[in-house]
C-alpha cells in the first residue's frame, strides 16, 4: 500500500514535467513566426568564394523573388536529337557501324551534319557524310543547334549575328556595339531564326533547368553560346583598343547611369577631370580580362551559355543589375539583385555554374574537365545536306531549301522537288 502512494505522485509529477516541455516548444516556436513557406523555386546555394576587398550581398527569399505571370506556359513538345544540325568541335572519326570498328573517313570541326540516327548507347550519331556515304560519329563532341533540339523549351537571341549588345556600363564601343560581331555573319537566318551550338552533353543540365525555371512561370532566354574562337579575339582586341578613350557625353542608350569618381593620378600620371572607360571596369581589383578572354574562352569549347530569364507568357525579359554583356564592374555576381540571384540558384542547382565576373554568363564545367574540348576557331553554317521522315534535302547559308530546281557539284547533280525532297 505504500508503494503505491509512492509511485501515484511520482507519475503525476512526470506527466506535469512533460506536458510543460510540450508547452514551452510550442511557445517557442510560434513566437518566433515559424518556418515561412516558399511558393516559387527551391533550389540549393552553393557558397561563392569572394575577393577580400568586396562583398556578397544576401540573397534573397525564395518568396522574395521576382514573379511570373501565374496563367501555365506552353507544353513542350518531345526533345529528340532526330534530324537535329551537329558540328564537330574536332575532327572526328566516321565508322561505318555502331560497333565503331571500321572508320570510312573524318567528319571535319565545325562542318555541318544532319543527324539521322541516335545510338545512344555507344554515344553516336549516324550522319552522312558524301554521297552514298554514311556513318557514325561520337556525339559527345558535337555541337546541337538548341531551337532545332529542344525547340520552345528556352528562346534564343544571338543579338551578335545583327545588333551586339557588347558596351561598357553602356557606353557604346566602336566596333562593336550594335556591329555584327565578326565570326556570326551566318548565325542568323532568313526566317528570323538562329543557330545556337551548344555541346550535346552540356543540354542534359539544360533541359531540366530550363523546365523548372517554366515551372516556376520562367522561360531562359540566351543570347550567345558557342563562340567562334576568331570572334573571341575579335571582341577583345576592339574593346582594348579603347580603355583610355575618354567616355562619350552619353551613353549608346541615352539612359542616365551612375559613375565613379575620377580616380587620383597614379605616380607619373598627369591629373584629369574626365573618366575613360578603363575607369568603368577597373573597381575593386577588376580589369578587363575578367570579362573577356584575350586569346580563347569556354564559349569556343560549346560549354557556355550568356542567359537570362524572361516571362514565359509575356515573353518580358526580367530586369538585372545590367544589361547583357556589360563589360563593367557593375556586372558581377556581388551586384547581383533579386532577378540574376534567381537565376544563380536555378542555374547553379544544376550543375551549370557561374563565374563571378558575369551575372549572365554560366558553363558546365564537368563536361569541359572531363571531355577536354578544343577552342574552335571556325564559324558555323546551316549550309549542308538535312533531312526529315520523307527524305533528304539542301539547305543553304540563310536557311532556306533548295526546290524545284536542280544542283550541281562536285559530287554530282541533285534534282529536288517542289518541297525540297531529293528525288535522285
Amino acid at each position: 500500500m505504500s508503494n503505491k502512494r509512492i509511485i501515484i505522485p511520482v507519475i503525476l509529477i512526470l506527466i506535469a514535467v512533460l506536458a510543460l516541455s510540450v508547452a514551452v516548444m510550442l511557445f517557442v516556436r510560434y513566437s518566433s513566426g515559424g518556418p515561412e513557406p516558399s511558393d516559387t523555386l527551391e533550389v540549393t546555394v552553393d557558397p561563392v568564394p569572394v575577393p577580400a576587398q568586396t562583398s556578397v550581398p544576401t540573397l534573397p527569399k525564395e518568396s522574395d523573388q521576382p514573379h511570373a505571370s501565374s496563367p501555365e506556359p506552353e507544353p513542350v513538345k518531345e526533345i529528340s536529337p532526330l534530324y537535329c544540325t551537329v558540328w564537330p568541335v574536332k575532327d572526328l572519326e566516321v565508322y561505318s557501324d555502331a560497333t565503331k570498328v571500321f572508320v570510312i573517313g573524318t567528319a571535319p570541326a565545325c562542318n555541318m551534319y544532319c543527324v539521322l540516327e541516335e545510338n545512344v548507347e555507344n554515344s553516336l550519331f549516324r550522319i552522312r557524310l558524301s554521297e552514298g556515304v554514311y556513318g557514325y560519329i561520337d556525339s559527345t563532341y558535337c555541337l546541337i543547334n538548341l531551337p532545332e533540339f529542344i525547340g520552345d523549351l528556352c528562346s534564343y537571341d544571338i543579338t551578335n549575328s545583327y545588333s551586339s549588345l557588347f558596351a561598357i556600363h553602356e557606353y557604346e564601343i566602336p566596333g562593336l556595339t550594335g556591329r555584327v560581331i565578326r565570326g556570326y555573319e551566318h548565325v542568323r537566318l532568313a526566317d528570323g531564326s538562329f543557330l545556337v551550338p551548344f555541346l550535346y552533353p552540356c543540354t542534359k543540365k539544360l533541359i531540366p533547368a530550363a523546365k523548372q525555371a517554366l515551372d516556376a512561370g520562367y522561360r531562359i532566354r540566351i543570347y550567345d553560346a558557342y563562340r567562334p574562337k576568331t570572334a573571341t579575339e575579335y571582341i577583345y582586341d576592339t574593346a582594348v583598343s579603347i580603355l583610355d578613350v575618354m567616355l562619350p557625353a552619353a551613353t549608346y542608350s541615352g539612359k542616365t547611369v551612375s559613375l565613379p569618381s575620377v580616380p587620383a593620378p597614379k605616380e607619373g600620371e598627369m591629373p584629369r577631370n574626365y573618366l575613360k572607360y578603363r575607369d568603368l571596369i577597373e573597381q575593386n581589383g577588376w580589369d578587363i580580362g575578367a570579362f573577356l578572354a584575350p586569346g580563347w574562352s569556354r564559349h569556343n569549347m560549346g560549354v557556355a551559355l550568356d542567359m537570362t530569364f524572361e516571362d514565359a507568357i509575356t515573353d518580358e525579359e526580367i530586369i538585372a543589375q545590367t544589361n547583357m554583356h556589360d563589360l563593367s564592374a557593375y556586372s558581377t555576381i556581388y551586384s547581383n539583385n533579386q532577378a540574376s540571384s534567381m537565376i544563380y540558384r536555378l542555374m547553379e542547382s544544376n550543375d551549370l555554374h557561374n563565374i563571378v565576373s558575369e551575372w549572365w554568363h554560366f558553363q558546365d564545367n564537368q563536361a569541359m574537365n572531363d571531355l577536354k574540348p578544343p577552342y574552335c576557331e571556325s564559324a558555323v553554317s546551316a549550309e549542308g545536306w538535312i533531312a526529315d521522315e520523307k527524305g533528304e534535302m539542301y539547305r543553304n547559308a540563310d536557311g532556306s531549301i533548295m526546290k524545284d530546281c536542280v544542283m550541281v557539284t562536285d559530287e554530282g547533280s541533285y534534282v529536288f522537288d517542289s518541297y525540297g525532297h531529293l528525288i535522285h
